[in-house]
């Protein structure tokens, strides 16, 4: 059985849950050398399936950070599959869902900023998205909690 095989699996097994199935996914991937070149071929089916996963209508708990990162992680691997016809739709994407959104939580921000930089690299030929994206995550940036002076001295 090859890996995608056991990519399409997994996820038409109904007695995981989403998280289940995308955990046993991506460990699938994990488990290769990242530097081979099954690593490259297989991210495509892994990232197409779990953002499938995500999009679903049973996956409540899909978070917009969890949809971004993958979006970002598929963007690369298209372009590590010379699919790059496929980036701009993705980053669309991702720009309509980080769209007038508002995040508190440090480690979310860090998150959103590290997939944008990410999506932009891969991102060629594109670059009023390109720059719609950056003007977002500058955003995200400038909406960092100011650290508090008694911090700052220790």
């Amino acid at each position: 059985m090859t890996t995608t095989d056991k990519i399409n699996t997994i996820a038409q097994d109904n007695n995981l849950s989403i998280n289940e199935k995308i955990a046993q996914i991506v460990e699938l991937h994990q488990c290769l050398d990242p530097y081979s070149s099954e690593a490259f071929e297989i991210s495509l089916p892994v990232y197409e399936t779990v953002r499938r996963l995500l999009l679903g209508d049973n996956y409540e708990d899909c978070h917009t950070s969890d949809l971004i990162m993958c979006n970002s992680l598929l963007a690369e691997a298209y372009a590590h599959n010379n699919k790059s016809w496929l980036i701009a739709p993705l980053a669309q994407h991702t720009c309509e869902m980080l769209t007038g959104a508002t995040v508190d939580d440090e480690e979310t921000i860090d998150m959103i900023v590290a997939a944008i930089d990410r999506l932009c690299y891969v991102l060629q030929a594109h670059p009023r998205l390109t720059m719609k994206l950056y003007n977002l995550q500058y955003g995200f940036e400038k909406g960092r909690k100011e650290p508090h002076e008694d911090t700052l001295k220790e």
